[in-house]
């Protein structure tokens, strides 16, 4: 296939299926063409294997991560605007990747949803505190309650289990105040 700008002339050759386009440099009506669209085309049928995209993962439903995946796809979500969005969703992503406990190093998000506690919350937002982190140990609770309102009224849950766990109190140096 020759592909051609609004004025007529002659941009490249390519060969494309299934979304995906090979480049073709030599000279149409040659024998070096030839061989090379017959190997564009059989490149073409291979499956992509990609390394630089991670698969994503597995989702049980009933499990934290499954919460997460309907929360995002919800109206309630999806009317956020878009930096709270990222916002919201790398915090509460980054708590489903924690670990259960010290000793059990399966992340939360394979955790069912009956078994997620408050103290499973409050670990999560001490893991933060932790770090020196105090109102990114916050922004896990509020997150998290946010997310756990919105399934009491799908009715995926039955209770809130962040409504229990305070804020973390911490001293800041308040506002600055300009000077000219």
């Amino acid at each position: 296939m020759i592909a051609r700008s609004a004025s007529g002339t002659e941009r490249g050759r390519y060969v494309r299926r299934h979304g995906r386009r090979i480049r073709i440099k030599e000279k149409e009506g040659t024998a070096a063409f030839a061989k090379a669209y017959a190997a564009a085309l059989e490149a073409l049928a291979q499956p992509v294997i990609s390394e630089k995209r991670p698969s994503a993962p597995i989702v049980i439903k009933g499990t934290l991560g499954w919460l997460a995946a309907k929360y995002y796809a919800s109206d309630e979500f999806l009317s956020l605007d878009q930096q709270s969005q990222i916002t919201r969703r790398s915090v509460i992503d980054s708590c489903l990747a924690e670990a259960h406990t010290d000793d059990d190093p399966d992340p939360l998000r394979n955790c069912p949803l009956q078994f997620v506690t408050s103290k499973k919350i409050k670990r999560m937002r001490d893991l933060k505190a932790k770090e020196g982190k105090p109102g990114a140990a916050n922004n896990r609770k509020k997150y998290l309650s946010s997310m756990f309102g919105w399934a009491i009224e799908a009715e995926h849950m039955k209770s809130n289990p962040a409504r229990d766990v305070r804020r973390k109190k911490y001293a800041t140096n308040g506002f600055y105040t300009w000077t000219l």
